[in-house]
Parts: structure tokens; sequence; C-alpha cells
């Protein structure tokens, strides 16, 4: 009995442990390399490299930021996020640090990039922010301003247009063309 109460105090004190806030702040436990892997992770699928190969990037960096992080008592609780937005969808992955929760970006979905286009994904904040300009510049009229609602044909020109663009930003981007930088928008990129 003595045994089974002592495995008992031994795994509720593991229990305990493992629920323990973070050692670390996000600085310290160097969130910006769990950053750094999410990117390269995300051009290793554009790239077209296997997905084993390229998810196993951002799993070493996280295991070793947790590690950083937590020391030995688990894994904090992690909270993928995504957004639901259009031209872009961004994911996300959260932490409880010592100073509080912070946030890295795993990628960028392209959404309405035409069908022909087989990767539909973004890896950095710049390459997201030029899909949405590009998206945005394509909406508007030579004078720029948007298209009059109550016009078919402008709507429907407008609507091809920013189709346009934003395909031809992304094949840019998937080619590896030098991206200019974009503004922040007030899309879901920011």
């Amino acid at each position: 009995m003595l045994l089974f109460g002592t495995a008992l105090l031994a795994s509720g004190l593991w229990l305990m442990r493992a629920v323990e806030p973070p050692i670390l702040t996000a600085e310290a436990a160097d969130i910006s390399a769990l950053q750094e892997a999410a990117i390269a992770s995300c051009i290793c699928r554009r790239e077209g490299k296997p997905e084993d190969a390229c998810t196993a990037m951002l799993n070493t960096a996280r295991t070793a930021m947790l590690k950083r992080a937590l020391g030995d008592t688990g894994p904090p609780p992690n909270m993928g996020d995504a957004s639901a937005c259009a031209p872009i969808s961004t994911s996300s992955e959260c932490y409880e640090f010592a100073d509080g929760l912070h946030c890295i970006t795993t990628g960028y979905d392209v959404i309405g990039a035409s069908r022909d286009i087989p990767v539909r994904e973004v890896c950095t904040l710049n390459e997201a922010r030029a899909i949405e300009n590009a998206q945005h510049l394509g909406w508007l009229g030579d004078d720029g301003e948007p298209p009059n609602p109550e016009n078919p044909i402008e709507w429907q020109a407008a609507n091809d247009r920013s189709s346009a663009a934003l395909n031809e930003m992304l094949r840019s981007i998937i080619a590896g063309d030098p991206i200019p930088s974009a503004p922040q928008s007030d899309g879901c990129a920011g």
C-alpha cells in the first residue's frame, strides 16, 4: 500500500509541476528563433520539399524553445489560431511565458488565388502585406478610386484587376522574385 501511495504522491507532484508557469520570458526563451524556424519550415513547404523534413525544422525549434522556457516541467498550453480573412488568412501558435502570452506566425494562406497556382501560402509578413497591397491596388481604378457599387461593369472590372494582381504577386513570390516592401494594411496581415 505504501508503494501505491508513493506512486500516487509522485504522480501528483509530477502533475503539479506540469502546470507550473513558465520560468522564462518569451525573449529569454528565444521565441524569435521559433519564429525564424516557422518561416524556414513554410519556405521549405513552398519549395515542395518533403513535408516531414519541413515539419521537423519547426518541431526541433519548438522543442528547444519549450525546454528553455520550462526546463523539464513539460509543455505549456499551445493555442493554435487562424484568422478567417481574405486575401490573407494568418496561422499562428501562441504560448504562455512568464511575461504573458506570445505568438508566432506559422504561415499565411492566400485566399482567392487562382486554382492553377499550386502553392497558396506565403511565409513572411512582408509577403503577406505584398499580397494584400497588390489586391487592394488592383481593386482601385486608374483614378485610384474604388469602383462604383452601382455600376456592375466597373465592379466586375475591379474584381478582375484585383484577382489578377493577387495572382501575379503570388507567382512572383513563389518564383523567388524580390518583393517590394509593402505598407502596413488594415487587412489581417496588418
